[in-house]
């Protein structure tokens, strides 16, 4: 799923898309008012929440390793293992 789906399904009178999801303010600004009920979010503040988020695969191995887990005991508990050089 598309970190832009991830945001906007936490949205109030999000309806969904067809497509792809939009990259950039001109996209969504095309179809903003279909994808919403209501008045739609602003492109920057979806944007920003992009920007910020954190998977809770990533968000849920960093808060073992820091309960003072190893990452092999983290990986073991939740099969995920982080990227080479990430948490």
């Amino acid at each position: 799923m598309a970190v832009f789906d991830e945001v906007c399904w936490k949205k109030t009178g999000f309806n969904g898309y067809s497509g792809n999801p939009p990259t950039n303010e001109t996209e969504y600004n095309a179809v903003k008012d279909d994808m919403f009920k209501g008045t739609p979010p602003t492109w920057a503040s979806i944007k920003s929440e992009m920007d910020a988020f954190v998977p809770a695969e990533q968000s849920g191995n960093q808060k073992l390793l820091d309960l003072g887990l190893s990452q092999a005991e983290a990986t073991a508990l939740t099969g995920y293992n982080p990227p080479e050089g990430g948490k």
